[in-house]
């Protein structure tokens, strides 16, 4: 049996069913009526995740909450399995062109909104010229840019409808690409790809995929009785969709849960199906017949502003950091397993050298070594470069426990090790600490990045001058030469020489310290005796509901 989830629900003796067919198409974000009827309780699913959803508008996606809440209710063109193979969704494979520059997608013509009208090309045309709007303001239009015209449109040399997608026919799209790139459908199953109805959107205006009365979708469940601010919710099996006889789950509801001991108290009470742990909790159920875990793609790290704190543009100061944590002691003493240490910014399982087979970091240098030592050498030069013997930092960090208690870890390195060097914990909920990151002020925070597109470039893109994930704000041409090197048609072509001037690229960063690695996030559960075939995500955004059956 395997798994792997973010976490999620609560309770109820109820599911909601479909009584009747499809709504007539001006009632827009209306799903099927519905009516409360006795569950049975093989068909009803009770989970718990530790963050609330920030939005479900895909264009405006940026985090694994969302990624997840939005794989729930929404389906692009391809997906991922969950044995990593790209598989169809809401098209075929594509034909692709000799040259590899252009896709052609047929649309499934029995896909539906979950009102009952039919996707097209053009939900998609409209929803990928939407995220690439500059006005619009998507965190992630940067995943536009292989697509031809999407620079030009962010910089405002070309308009949104100059965009290379288009819709050939009700159910054909045309993607015409600015270069080859021989992973483009990985970026296709990205939330961000997916399609928008275009009526829904501008009925709601700005308000779009802030509450489930103000969104639209296409995926396995609708969403009832969500906004912005809600600590519960329920997926409720869409009728329209066009596998929906295929799914077994009728109901999920979830419930907000940030302490896991919580959650673990509600699993045992039999009041939810399963609950994500962490920390202390691993070691007390390691030998639970309920427990399972996955590895996942998702790296945290410690991202620096640079910009904004002037202490932090000294790079002595930022490898004293580096050097005092003690990933080892936090992956197996303080997280149990939870998680891995990593040696630098592109986590395990991601990359493989096309010559050799190895993976990706076993070629990598150790990033992550601890060394308090080392760690006192450059504090003290930092100290005398800086002209000043104290330095005060702000760590943010989310709100969930797991978070906190990573941040109080890192917390009490610094300040036994490095003497003035005092860390205040911040702990923040997952929108707000974003927001803050996002505005380019604020001194150290634990974020990351969860890959999907099956590269090394999806994490150092970040980094690039002006990319919209840039928090640091570290411009420097030679980092971004290697990278435009790395993606220039000539060395795509060449994988070994591509390989190389990847790795020259991480190692660019990290000999500056632009980030801290810190550790390879797995997922670990107690999951319900009355649930079987489980299976997860390897993107990192959650168990796959639509597969899940009941012993």
């Amino acid at each position: 049996m395997s798994k792997k989830w973010i976490k999620g629900l609560c309770v109820s003796g109820l599911v909601l069913t479909t009584i009747s067919g499809v709504v007539p198409a001006n009632q827009l974000f209306q799903a099927p009526e519905i009516a409360i009827v006795h569950a049975q309780e093989e068909h009803l699913l009770r989970w718990t995740q530790s963050s609330e959803i920030t939005t479900l508008d895909s264009a405006k996606s940026y985090d694994t909450v969302a990624y997840t809440a939005l794989r729930q209710v929404g389906e692009g063109l391809l997906r991922v399995a969950t044995d990593g193979s790209i598989q169809p969704a809401g098209a075929a494979l594509p034909e692709i062109s000799d040259d590899g520059l252009t896709y052609t997608f047929k649309l499934r013509e029995d896909a539906k909104w979950s009102n009952g009208e039919p996707v097209t090309a053009n939900d998609y045309v409209y929803a990928w010229r939407r995220a690439v709007n500059p006005e619009v303001g998507s965190a992630n239009a940067f995943l536009f840019t292989v697509v031809k015209n999407a620079a030009e449109i962010a910089d405002g040399t070309a308009t949104v409808e100059d965009l290379g997608v288009e819709a050939v026919s009700d159910f054909e799209l045309k993607v015409t690409l600015k270069e080859p790139k021989a992973n483009f459908v990985n970026y296709v199953t990205h939330v961000n790809y997916y399609p928008q109805n275009q009526a829904a959107v501008e009925a709601a205006g700005d308000a779009y995929g802030t509450s489930s009365d103000a969104f639209l979708g296409n995926g396995p469940f609708t969403i009832e009785n969500w906004s912005a601010t809600a600590l519960e919710w329920t997926y409720t099996k869409n009728p329209e969709y066009y596998g929906t006889d295929a799914i077994q789950v009728e109901q999920i509801h979830i419930d907000v849960v940030k302490d896991p001991n919580t959650a673990v108290e509600l699993f045992e009470a039999g009041e939810i199906d399963a609950a994500a742990i962490s920390g202390p909790l691993l070691a007390e159920f390691k030998d639970s017949e309920n427990l399972v875990s996955f590895p996942g793609l998702s790296h945290s790290y410690i991202e620096m502003g640079i910009s904004s704190n002037e202490a932090l543009q000294n790079e002595n100061l930022r490898k004293a950091l580096s050097y005092v944590i003690d990933r080892q002691t936090l992956t197996k003493d303080i997280l149990n397993g939870g998680a891995e240490a990593v040696k630098g910014l592109v986590p395990q399982n991601v990359v493989f050298n096309s010559v050799t087979g190895k993976d990706y970091v076993e070629e990598q240098p150790d990033y992550g070594e601890f060394n308090v030592e080392l760690a006192k050498e450059h504090w003290s030069k930092a100290k005398q470069e800086l002209g000043t013997d104290t330095v005060e930092l702000d760590l943010l960090v989310t709100d969930s426990e797991t978070t906190k208690t990573i941040g109080e870890f890192i917390q009490g390195l610094v300040e036994s090790n490095l003497e003035g060097f005092k860390l205040n914990l911040r702990p923040l909920p997952a929108k707000n600490r974003f927001d803050e990151m996002m505005s380019f002020d604020f001194d150290i925070a634990i974020g990351g990045w969860s890959g999907t597109l099956g590269d090394a470039d999806e994490y150092l893109i970040n980094f690039l001058t002006n990319a919209e994930h840039n928090h640091a704000q570290f411009f420097d041409e030679q980092f971004d030469a290697l990278v435009s090197e790395a993606n220039s048609p000539e060395v795509v072509a060449n994988p070994e020489r591509r390989y190389e001037l990847l790795h020259e690229a991480e190692n660019y960063l990290l000999d500056r310290r632009v980030l801290v690695p810190l550790i390879q996030n797995n997922t670990t559960l107690l999951v319900s005796d009355k649930i079987d075939n489980i299976e997860a995500s390897p993107t990192g955004s959650g168990v796959d509901f639509t597969t899940l059956t009941f012993k």
